[in-house]
């Protein structure tokens, strides 16, 4: 099974971190893992981490998804890499900083689905200000694309909840760590 993840990738960024450790433990179950990457001159320097997955740098946070803003579509690279599922890690300011981006992230969601592949995502921070038309508007168009949802806390899903968010697709898992040397006092 092919899965692809799209997120900031070798960047100096928490979510580029964090689906770095994600990948390389995914990868010991599943090794077919792909990364839809946002474009670097956006994302920041390169975090000098090595990984094993293949990427492609083909969405940025400020132009979107599409072949016009200097790279292959995300859908192009989809199609070409015959996924099985993407998995989106999510955070507003990287898929939805605009209205605008938010509209061609949507667009990007639901041509992903006609092509009949699965689509799950986490949300690496909910909006606590429940009734914002912005959010409300989201999550009202993107739940329908995904067949599974994550969070990281109980009070995220009491907040999708609230949002409207069908409970059926909801899942928590615990935030992960990875556990680093102990280093005395002076060192740290």
């Amino acid at each position: 099974m092919k899965i692809a993840i799209g997120t900031t990738w070798k960047s100096l960024c928490g979510i580029s971190t964090y689906n770095f450790y994600f990948t390389n433990e995914l990868s010991k179950l599943n090794p077919d893992i792909f990364i839809l990457a946002e474009d670097q001159k956006a994302g920041g320097p390169d975090d000098g981490q090595i990984s094993s997955s293949s990427y492609e740098e083909c969405w940025n946070r400020y132009t979107g998804f599409d072949a016009t803003t200097g790279f292959k579509s995300v859908l192009d690279v989809i199609k070409e890499q015959s996924l099985d599922i993407v998995h989106w890690s999510h955070e507003f300011g990287l898929f939805c900083l605009t209205k605008t981006t938010m509209q061609a992230y949507l667009d990007l969601l639901e041509r992903i689905n006609k092509l009949g592949i699965k689509q799950t995502i986490v949300y690496h921070s909910v909006p606590h200000v429940i009734g914002n038309p912005f959010f409300s508007e989201y999550f009202e168009r993107s739940s329908p694309f995904f067949d599974k949802i994550v969070v990281h806390t109980n009070e995220q899903m009491l907040k999708l909840i609230e949002y409207k968010v069908p409970q059926s697709k909801l899942i928590h898992i615990n935030h992960g760590v990875l556990l680093c040397p102990l280093y005395d006092k002076q060192e740290a």
